[in-house]
């Protein structure tokens, strides 16, 4: 079911399991979630550009902002049996420099992020002390937000045309997930050519 970007029925609002094949969906969309070319400026720049397009593919009209983990987020390779393996579509060392990367958590106010609102530890440990009841407290605080989210640095290649990012979202006591996203400069635009996901609920 594709997704709905402005007004209009949307499939995730109506079951987790729904929402979130309608968020992948959309966030692999090559026409809705791409920006057109920026130049090879200033890190900071090109990072936010990454964050940018991440969050455009959560949010929509009806709840136009996210709520953002204080810390960012750790991204690490298992060794388990349980372990599922990276897809063979991220360039192995975007990998390896991110799980070194995201080793040590980080203040997300360092992040260039745009229309967030940054959450405590403490403060979701308030609202959350009774457990997955405490989604309805958390959307009574942030009526518009699309969720919570927690996010890696970005990493680059070093032709500064592709980049990594990985990110956790939740929306409900069964509504989320943690993937892996790879933005690549193809045909003067940026976008998301691939994602994979690590886990859901």
């Amino acid at each position: 079911m594709p997704y709905t970007p402005r007004g209009g029925h949307d499939a995730r609002k109506s079951h987790p399991v729904i929402k979130y094949a309608a968020l992948l969906l959309s966030m692999l969309s090559p026409v809705w979630h791409c920006v057109p070319d920026v130049p090879q400026g200033p890190l900071r720049a090109r990072d936010s550009m990454v964050y940018m397009i991440l969050i455009d593919a959560l949010v929509d009209e009806e709840n136009p902002h996210m709520v953002v983990e204080d810390s960012t987020a750790q991204f690490a390779l298992r060794d388990d049996t349980f372990a599922q393996p990276v897809d063979d579509s991220f360039p192995p060392d975007l990998v390896a420099k991110l799980v070194e990367r995201s080793r040590q958590p980080r203040l997300s106010a360092t992040l260039p992020l745009r229309n967030r609102t940054l959450i405590t530890r403490a403060k979701r440990a308030e609202i959350f002390r009774e457990g997955p009841d405490g989604w309805t407290d958390f959307y009574s605080r942030y009526p518009t937000a699309r969720g919570l989210l927690s996010l890696s640095p970005v990493v680059w290649s070093a032709t500064g045309t592709t980049a990594l990012v990985y990110f956790t979202w939740s929306c409900g006591g069964l509504c989320g997930a943690g993937a892996l996203l790879l933005v690549e400069h193809t045909r003067g635009e940026w976008r998301i050519t691939h994602g994979q996901t690590f886990w859901r609920s």
